[in-house]
């Protein structure tokens, strides 16, 4: 770099102008910085390397500083040589070159040497910092050698033009390279890189133009799209189909997006062509051959479904949720049914009953036709040209939201409104404590193939279903096949699920197996049948043993077989069950829930078991009986059902008044003078000391840990709630203890205090 100038000691500085002619992307650009200006007096933040003009050029360029009016072809050089090892620069990367530089003198004008009369014009400025590529057609000017050599800049390279003819058509531009020292060919930028950068461009082209004009919920359903398909390692997860798909979206007609996106996350089904065309409205108006060429290139690209009259696919049901009922008692009134009353459902009732009727008509002509076909083809003219989100497209947005989202409370898909979460999070109505600028992983820490993904999701949607059923054979049947598809996991598979971080497993298809298994254990106990207990127990058996998914449950599980067992009369199988949990590795405080029971099956076991189960039942609870507590005496009142909350009869104001415990225990010391209002919120001033003290080691990602953060959207880490927790931040942990311990009170209050005002606004983790 020898050969390089500074840019201190031989150039001016004035104020800047953009070349005219430049190529405009995305509205910004990328590459070299161009442009002429002639006069004018520098800003701080701008500068340009100019060549003096002669009197004979002069005349053809304006005085105006704001404005450069060229009547040549106008000769731009490189700024970064190609066969350097240096990226190009971004614009704040420039600026703060540039400003770190050292102080210009302001004799600078009266030494410039030589070369630089000889320079051609550099120009950057704030307004031609837009990243364009402007490739150099002529560089008729080679300076003299620099009497100075300044030091090597990493961030900025100036490199000087080097003398050459005037290139013909077809031959290649040539510069001098100071570090070969010698004239090299001019490579050109795009084929640097045209397996990442120029493809890049053109995805960026694809992206903001389909954005533009569009609603915040359609940029968001873009957005999201765009980022899988720039991600290769997340593309993979989906199939061929569902990426060319998504491919689509990108170039469908506008707004026709903003239709795919609202049929999505509105109720699923079919709409008439005037409810999809009053979708549009918010964004753009079109007129009927717009709106028609619209909606093809939505069907054409296998988004949507379309249904015309004649072809009919829609049932009875599908026909009474498109029209209103109006147009239901015109076909009452077509088909001569007489009307009694003016609600919808009752003409519904009445078309069903004719639809189940046999045509008295049909045994004298001879005819076929049902009255169910008769409805169904009048339904059918009514409605018209029907449209609605093809079920591929619903299933490949579904899966992409799973993947992309993963990490988040999947309540927000569940209930769709993730829509809503997005829109809070622009408004700042709802805000997150991950820091935006964090370096998030994705769910290819999770998935390895495509395969892997597909087993999940279709856990994961078995689960959904189980969650849907209201019928209770419907939901054994599920907890049945879910049981047989857990055993047929390979050794290889579990080992693999295993295998992850334990704050990584909830999202493998064992893990919500067990899920569902546990939830159905209630179920099977409400069908109340010899054969169901049984099944219970063995699944219980398999719960218990297994050693990786879902262990904060497994005294619950003990539990729950004890209880079974009792039932079928297997009492001492029952207390070894019982006695089995106290001897594992169960934290002591798990123990504890156990001991109640154990109190219970004790007096129905043998008398050696009953030893041992009393033994292990007196034992001092680790946590609530070492707690000084003042304990308060009262009846509570009598309950039709066992379950549900306990309430008391007081009086408040002295009116009789009826209260669960934490209400009754309130107004007590109310009463008893010491106080004059109280809150019940159990351990919410313990959480939000923990909160306050280690926000900054919560919120921040572990060295060497994956999978903590996948999403932006994230309450907590992934890992909050497990043994995970500390040993992935022990050393900061630890360190943070030390200084609680080594503080005064005063100097906690004012840690907390910080915290409390420098977290997000409006945001509450406790």
């Amino acid at each position: 770099m020898s050969k390089q100038l500074s840019i201190d000691t031989f150039f001016k500085f004035s104020k800047i102008q953009t070349n005219t002619n430049v190529l405009k992307e995305n509205g910004g650009v990328s590459g070299q910085f161009s442009g002429i200006n002639h006069g004018g007096v520098m800003k701080k933040n701008r500068f340009s390397l100019k060549k003096p003009t002669t009197p004979s050029k002069s005349s053809n360029m304006t005085t105006d500083t704001n404005t450069w009016v060229p009547t040549e072809n106008v000769d731009v050089v490189n700024l970064i040589s190609d066969d350097e090892d240096t990226d190009l620069m971004n614009a704040v990367d420039l600026v703060e070159c540039v400003l770190n530089s050292s102080q210009l003198s302001s004799a600078s004008d009266s030494a410039v040497s030589e070369s630089s009369q000889r320079t051609v014009i550099y120009d950057i400025s704030s307004e031609s910092i837009d990243r364009t590529f402007v490739t150099p057609s002529k560089i008729p000017i080679t300076p003299t050698k620099s009497p100075i050599t300044p030091t090597r800049t990493p961030a900025c390279h100036i490199l000087t033009p080097t003398t050459s003819s005037t290139s013909s058509p077809g031959s290649k531009n040539k510069f001098y390279s100071p570090t070969k020292k010698r004239t090299v060919v001019k490579r050109s930028p795009v084929k640097r890189k045209l397996d990442q950068d120029f493809a890049q461009v053109t995805d960026n082209d694809d992206y903001f133009k389909a954005c533009d004009g569009m609603d915040d919920k359609t940029i968001f359903l873009l957005e999201i799209i765009h980022k899988f398909l720039n991600n290769k390692s997340l593309k993979r997860l989906l199939s061929e189909e569902s990426q060319l798909l998504l491919s689509s979206c990108m170039k469908v007609i506008k707004p026709g997006m903003m239709i795919v996106c609202r049929l999505y996350w509105r109720k699923r089904g079919w709409y008439r062509s005037k409810q999809i065309e009053d979708m549009t409205l918010k964004v753009k108006q079109l007129d009927e051959s717009s709106f028609q060429v619209m909606i093809n290139s939505l069907v054409s690209a296998g988004l949507l479904d379309q249904n015309i009259p004649g072809e009919s696919g829609l049932s009875f049901d599908d026909f009474i949720s498109l029209l209103k009922a109006d147009e239901l008692k015109q076909i009452c009134k077509e088909l001569k049914l007489k009307i009694q009353s003016k609600s919808k459902q009752d003409v519904v009732d009445m078309l069903k009953k004719f639809c189940q009727s046999q045509s008295i008509s049909n045994y004298f002509t001879g005819n076929l036709k049902t009255n169910s076909k008769r409805v169904i083809q009048i339904m059918n003219e009514k409605a018209g040209v029907c449209y609605r989100l093809s079920e591929f497209t619903r299933s490949t947005l579904y899966r992409l939201y799973v993947l992309m989202y993963l990490g988040i409370d999947y309540n927000h898909i569940r209930d769709k409104k993730l829509e809503l979460l997005l829109i809070n999070d622009k408004i700042k109505r709802e805000t997150y404590p991950v820091d935006a600028d964090m370096s998030l992983d994705d769910a290819s820490v999770v998935f390895e193939s495509k395969q892997q993904f597909d087993s999940y999701m279709v856990a994961h949607l078995i689960y959904e279903g189980f969650l849907e059923k209201t019928d209770l054979n419907e939901k054994c049947a599920i907890v049945t096949n879910v049981y047989s598809l857990y055993k047929d996991f390979s050794k290889e598979e579990i080992l693999r699920y295993k295998s992850l971080p334990p704050w990584l497993r909830r999202f493998t298809p064992s893990n919500i197996y067990v899920k569902i298994l546990d939830a159905g254990i209630q179920e099977l106990k409400k069908h109340k049948s010899i054969e169901y207990y049984e099944l219970a127990v063995e699944i219980l058996d398999l719960l218990i043993s297994q050693i990786a998914f879902r262990q904060h449950k497994k005294a619950e599980w003990y539990m729950e077989k004890a209880i079974i067992l009792r039932y079928l009369g297997r009492n001492d199988e029952a207390a070894e069950v019982l006695l089995q949990g106290f001897n594992s590795d169960l934290p002591e405080d798990a123990k504890d829930s156990l001991r109640p029971r154990a109190r219970n099956i004790a007096n129905q076991a043998s008398q050696q078991l009953k030893s041992d189960l009393l033994r292990q039942a007196d034992k001092e609870t680790i946590l609530e009986n070492k707690l000084p507590a003042n304990h308060i005496c009262k009846q509570p009142m009598e309950r039709a059902q066992q379950r549900g909350k306990l309430k008391f009869k007081t009086r408040v104001g002295g009116e009789l008044t009826v209260q669960d415990a934490e209400d009754y225990c309130i107004t007590h010391y109310i009463d008893s003078g010491k106080y004059t209002h109280g809150k019940h919120w159990e351990g919410r001033f313990a959480i939000t000391i923990f909160f306050l003290l280690f926000w900054d080691i919560i919120y921040s990602k572990p060295r060497g840990v994956v999978g903590i953060f996948l999403s932006r959207f994230q309450m907590y880490p992934l890992d909050m709630f497990s043994d995970s927790f500390y040993m992935n931040r022990k050393a900061l942990i630890d360190k943070r203890l030390e200084l609680i311990k080594h503080s005064t009170t005063e100097d906690m209050l004012n840690l907390m205090n910080c915290t409390w005002d420098s977290r997000p606004e409006d945001f509450s983790a406790f």
